[in-house]
């Protein structure tokens, strides 16, 4: 046996192995290639947290398999773009969109999410990940950079699975001296296990995004 398994290689890689699907189905009931902790019901609410509409134009960060953008583009009809640093992910993505008709609606691009994004500014409507931040260093500048990339009055969503004092340091996700000021009108929504966290950390004196949501 090799001495390193990489998880998201075998996962990805595999995406069409009886095993692998049955697993995703047992765990969370519909079978989108799901590797993170965001539930069935988390998931079914992202299309309509972040607004999106049939002329919707979404980036996902850390697409994985593709399974769960080109549902979203079955499923609302919008065009989105998904990035991975994964290869055999972003692989067997656009192989799926390919095979299911979604190519000209849907692509999938290798890319480190942690670094500049390869867009011009204000060009998505929406934005959003699932438990990709834990992966990342320099979360509050990942932040402005997913910023940039959306348009005035977009919507920005990310889930973590991680919580801040365990694995993921406060520092870690916003360092001292790191500022994080919009110039434009934006929401962030913030889906279960870091919602109130973040929140803490982004008070509203800074003058930015809470999740529509939050309760006092």
């Amino acid at each position: 046996m090799s001495g390193k398994v990489d998880l998201y290689d075998s996962a990805y890689g595999n995406y069409e192995s009886a095993t692998y699907r049955q697993v995703r189905i047992e765990t969370y009931g519909e079978d989108f290639g799901q590797t993170s902790w965001v539930t069935t019901e988390e998931s079914n609410a992202i299309p309509q947290l972040l607004g999106l509409r049939s002329d919707s134009f979404v980036l996902e960060l850390g697409c994985g398999s593709g399974g769960y953008a080109l549902h979203l583009a079955e499923k609302v009809g919008c065009r989105l773009i998904g990035l991975d640093i994964n290869e055999p992910g972003v692989r067997n993505a656009n192989q799926l969109a390919l095979a299911k008709g979604l190519a000209s609606q849907v692509r999938f691009e290798q890319c480190d999410a942690s670094k500049n994004l390869p867009f011009d500014d204000n060009t998505f409507d929406a934005v959003f990940s699932n438990d990709v931040l834990c992966h990342l260093p320099g979360r509050a500048e990942m932040l402005v950079e997913r910023f940039r990339v959306l348009n005035p009055g977009g919507r920005m969503l990310f889930s973590d699975a991680l919580v801040i004092g365990g694995m993921a340091s406060v520092a870690s996700i916003l360092p001292p001296r790191t500022e994080f000021r919009p110039h434009k009108a934006c929401t962030c929504v913030c889906l279960h296990k870091l919602q109130r966290e973040y929140e803490d950390i982004y008070a509203p004196e800074d003058n930015l995004p809470t999740s529509p949501s939050s309760s006092p």
